[in-house]
């Protein structure tokens, strides 16, 4: 059984993108289809990170995914 939340390639749960502000993954042109899929995203930019942010930053990084997760 598929949940509730999710329905027809969307998922209307919360969900969060944390990205690197050095990282040229998850740019502004992707906006449009984050959204199609996911109506209650939400996106954390860590500064001086790229990529690899959980290790460049991890306590920032851990900060963020911990408060998602506490929602």
């Amino acid at each position: 059984q598929i949940s509730a939340a999710v329905s027809k390639g969307q998922y209307e749960g919360p969900v969060l993108f944390i990205k690197g502000g050095n990282s040229n993954y998850l740019t502004e042109k992707h906006q449009q289809e984050v959204n199609s899929r996911f109506s209650n995203a939400s996106v954390k930019i860590i500064e001086d990170a790229g990529h690899w942010l959980h290790a460049e930053k991890p306590r920032i990084f851990n900060r963020l995914v911990l408060e998602f997760l506490a929602q």
